[in-house]
């Protein structure tokens, strides 16, 4: 009797262990805190130790907070926060920074085993800005 109570209650262990494998969603890879460590315009790299403290924040409710920097006058300089959204259908990202001047994000991806990622953006009709970001 013991034998089969014990089995029976291992039995009931592994199928509600398997139920909760089963239903288990696995957290978005672009969630979290990254940081700017590359930037090329135009195939050309103009990565500095200003525009790498730049972030971004991708949250769980599709929101993003993002801060840039730029020398300006030999000073480097935040380009003030910025709010926007993003969103993951089918393992294609968009992402909208809410910005005024035209521009089109046209690829994301993840590089070394997520925990990098590559952002392209066309900017007007002759700028192409790819920026790579580590997970922090």
């Amino acid at each position: 009797m013991k034998n089969l109570t014990l089995l029976l209650l291992l039995t009931s262990l592994l199928i509600s262990c398997s139920e909760s494998i089963d239903n288990y969603v696995s957290p978005d890879p672009i969630h979290g805190h990254w940081q700017l460590s590359q930037i090329i315009i135009n195939n050309r790299d103009v990565t500095n130790t200003c525009f790498t403290k730049a972030t971004v924040n991708f949250n769980s409710d599709k929101t993003l907070s993002s801060e840039f920097y730029g020398s300006v006058r030999g000073s480097c300089t935040s380009a003030g926060a910025k709010n926007g959204t993003w969103k993951n259908e089918n393992n294609t990202y968009s992402i909208d920074f809410n910005e005024d001047f035209q521009q089109t994000v046209t690829a994301v991806s993840f590089l070394d085993n997520y925990t990098k990622l590559s952002i392209t953006i066309e900017v007007g009709t002759n700028t192409v800005v790819v920026y790579t970001f580590t997970k922090i």
